[in-house]
């Protein structure tokens, strides 16, 4: 038996009212809620991405939804870099 994994992305989510937030668990997993910031971090899967990200915009107590930009980060590193 093999595991697929399946490819998915953060999306953040600004709200205008934190009790709207429990509307946003049929376009994602909820992985974090900022009560003082207000915003949720929703994973979705890959494939889907720009059309969960329309439908979010387009809901009237949603601010701004933002691509989380962590899978675009380098993670590996040079040696170098110091005062060598």
């Amino acid at each position: 038996m093999a595991f697929n994994m399946t490819e998915r992305r953060a999306l953040i989510v600004y709200v205008r009212k934190l009790r709207d937030v429990r509307k946003l668990r049929k376009y994602g997993h909820i992985q974090y809620i900022s009560k003082q910031m207000r915003y949720v971090y929703l994973y979705v899967n890959q494939r889907d991405l720009t059309k969960k990200q329309q439908q979010l915009e387009a809901l009237h107590f949603v601010q701004k939804v933002m691509l989380s930009l962590r899978p675009d980060i380098k993670e590996k590193y040079d040696k170098t870099g110091g005062n060598d």
